[in-house]
């Protein structure tokens, strides 16, 4: 009888260890996501300059309105998925994300409401990467961190290098708005 238990025990184990490694594969679209979005900004500006018709020094204000509140909201994250757990606080970060900033930054119609659309993003993307990293310690043994630690490293990466070219390169066929509007649908979909 013990034996059977023992095996059903780590039968048990192996398929949550399954499971949570698909998590992990979702998390680290997502991550991958967050990262595109925010490097495809950068090759807009000079477009985005032209489109609102101000200098492109105003427009540019839309990187680190994003980067800085990004790395406020991120302090906060983790204290918030403490009391409230990872689960809830990550979903509100990538509805945040993806339904309210992320699209709505698709109908800016000035350079401030970019601006503002941005700060908005930043803030609600902040709390996917760093709850990813504590669900890697919560959910993994030791030994398996470093592998979930590449993988979300690794589509992170994927999301600067397709981002930073992706936005220059396709905004001229399908239009800045529907990068935005793209990236929100793939992320609504991860969610």
């Amino acid at each position: 009888m013990a034996d059977r238990r023992v095996h059903v025990e780590e039968a048990n184990r192996k398929q949550r260890l399954k499971q949570h490694h698909r998590l992990f594969l979702w998390l680290s679209l997502a991550a991958g996501l967050i990262f595109l979005q925010g490097y495809m900004i950068a090759p807009l500006i000079p477009r985005l300059a032209q489109i609102f018709q101000v200098p492109e020094q105003e427009i540019g204000f839309i990187v680190p309105a994003y980067m800085l509140a990004y790395a406020l909201a991120a302090l906060f994250y983790g204290i918030l998925s403490d009391r409230f757990g990872r689960w809830p606080v990550m979903r509100a970060s990538v509805c945040i994300f993806i339904i309210i900033c992320t699209a709505m930054t698709a109908t800016a119609q000035s350079a401030s409401q970019m601006v503002l659309w941005r700060l908005l993003t930043g803030l609600g993307a902040s709390g996917v990467i760093p709850l990813t990293f504590a669900l890697i310690g919560d959910l993994f043994p030791f030994r398996e961190r470093g592998q979930m630690l590449g993988m979300v490293f690794a589509y992170m990466e994927g999301g600067m290098a397709f981002g930073s070219a992706g936005g220059a390169i396709l905004e001229p066929f399908i239009g800045w708005q529907v990068l935005f509007i793209g990236t929100s649908v793939a992320a609504a979909i991860i969610l």
